[in-house]
């Protein structure tokens, strides 16, 4: 009730800012000291503007709150002289779902049609149980007077959605400084084709599992492109400068292919380049069944890539998967016990490792694996220069360190690899 009578005392539309924004500082609470600060701080009523989102006719966005007042007759006179300015279109106003601003025609990109007084009647009446709205604002002058009529708690610009491009400038040379010795990762993909890289294969397990016209190219070209130099493909994420070679295993089709693999064929294909490549010792596999795992059994392919792991001594590192509308869960052979599955994060302004990408799948899932281990970046700068987003581009990043620790450390093994990287995991 303190609120409502301190609110009422003086006449917000003839006070100056600094004399609404001491009233505002006696507010008990922490509403008046955010509405005080908020009010006299000119420069930030500058960089808002600056940085607000602009409408389609022009007018700057703005998110608002109203105050919180116990008496219905204060919060009915507050919406009302928000209304005012909406229907005399010193403002535009969009409230709760609605995707157009009132007075905007569905689909239209102007203003020349406004609701009349009793639909705006209707549509304010939102603002009774939902008091933030956003305000499509046409001058700096006019943000600012209604900022000081006392209607408003809170505000904020709406500042337009600007991705971090994970890479800028020209693309990585071509010309490869890798050496014999360099490390290798064996890539379980859709193979590498074309001549960038031709220098960084390594070895290629023949006769493919997949032919060229059904295996998937284009996401092996781009998973072998984060493995040999990930760092300057996206060259605004803070990202150890490894180079590491590639040993292609082309057995994954692509989309629409037509291909259905048995997981056994998997396994034996996966099985003969472990033992034909036994140097090589870490595998990545940047694919999924689209599919959940289940809550209580192993899939076949998980259990048999489990086994032939253990068996010949590799580590694989798979990815989680891509949530979609098939599911949400870890997607197999991310149910595979042996092996690092790799989770997607994406990355602040700085670079550096922020939230959970919104594509990756979660755990936990069977036998009480606490599955995935680990995430890193997962949208990426690849080869011809796009961007791309996806569980399948975190999992190399992963692999392209493992296989470091194995070759520089002479105390790591595959075998104390894997609870090594848990225990320094991201």
């Amino acid at each position: 009730m303190g609120v409502c009578l301190l609110a009422a005392q003086g006449d917000p539309h003839t006070e100056s800012r600094e004399q609404f924004g001491r009233r505002a500082s006696l507010w008990p609470g922490r509403r008046g000291r955010e509405v005080s600060d908020a009010l006299l701080d000119l420069d930030r009523l500058d960089l808002e503007w600056q940085r607000a989102a602009t409408s389609r006719t022009g007018d700057r966005l703005f998110s608002l709150r109203l105050p919180a007042f116990l008496d219905q007759g204060a919060q009915e006179s507050v919406i009302n002289h928000v209304g005012e300015l909406a229907i005399s279109g010193d403002i535009r106003l969009r409230v709760g779902g609605r995707h157009n601003f009132i007075g905007e025609p569905e689909g239209s990109g102007t203003n020349d049609r406004w609701l009349t007084p009793s639909q705006m009647h209707h549509e304010l009446q939102v603002l009774t149980t939902r008091r933030s709205f956003t305000v499509a604002v046409p001058t700096e002058t006019t943000l600012q007077d209604l900022i000081l009529s006392g209607s408003v708690a809170w505000w904020e610009a709406v500042v337009p959605l600007t991705p971090t491009v994970p890479g800028a400038g020209a693309e990585p040379d071509t010309s490869l400084t890798l050496t014999e010795d360099a490390p290798i990762v064996g890539v379980i993909d859709g193979g590498y084709r074309g001549s960038r890289y031709a220098k960084a294969v390594a070895w290629r397990q023949t006769p493919p599992l997949v032919s060229d016209h059904a295996a998937a190219g284009d996401h092996g070209n781009r998973v072998s492109s984060i493995v040999v130099d990930a760092h300057l493909w996206s060259n605004r994420l803070s990202l150890p400068q490894l180079q590491c070679r590639i040993g292609v295993v082309q057995a994954v089709p692509k989309p629409g292919s037509g291909i259905g693999l048995l997981d056994a064929d998997i396994v034996s294909h996966v099985e003969e380049a472990f033992k034909a490549h036994p140097d090589t010792h870490i595998w990545n596999l940047s694919a999924n069944i689209d599919k959940d795992c289940d809550d209580y059994d192993v899939s076949d392919l998980g259990r048999g890539l489990a086994r032939i792991s253990r068996e010949n001594n590799k580590l694989l590192v798979v990815s989680a998967g891509n949530r979609n509308s098939a599911g949400s869960k870890i997607a197999p052979p991310a149910d595979c016990e042996a092996a690092l599955v790799v989770s997607g994060r994406i990355n602040d302004k700085s670079g550096l490792v922020a939230g959970a990408c919104a594509k990756l799948r979660v755990g936990y899932r069977p036998e009480g694996m606490l599955k995935p281990e680990t995430s890193w970046f997962s949208r990426h700068r690849v080869v011809g220069g796009e961007v791309v987003q996806g569980t399948s581009f975190a999992a190399p990043l992963v692999s392209r360190l493992a296989v470091t620790l194995v070759t520089t450390s002479t105390i790591l093994t595959r075998i104390l690899l894997r609870p090594y990287y848990l225990s320094h995991a991201i």
